[in-house]
């Protein structure tokens, strides 16, 4: 199953902008990340998430 991520870069920010995790090509791979509230730019889209 393919994701619209897929082959994409994928880019997960904190609130205050810093860059906490960089993916250039995505392939599916899992993403760990604390409690929190993030930025997640995937290609030229972005979202916030609340873990």
């Amino acid at each position: 199953m393919h994701s619209d991520a897929d082959c994409k870069a994928v880019a997960v920010y904190s609130t205050n902008g810093a860059l906490v995790e960089k993916i250039d090509t995505y392939a599916g791979e899992e993403i760990t990340l604390d409690k929190g509230i993030y930025i997640v730019r995937v290609g030229d889209k972005a979202i916030k998430v609340k873990l």
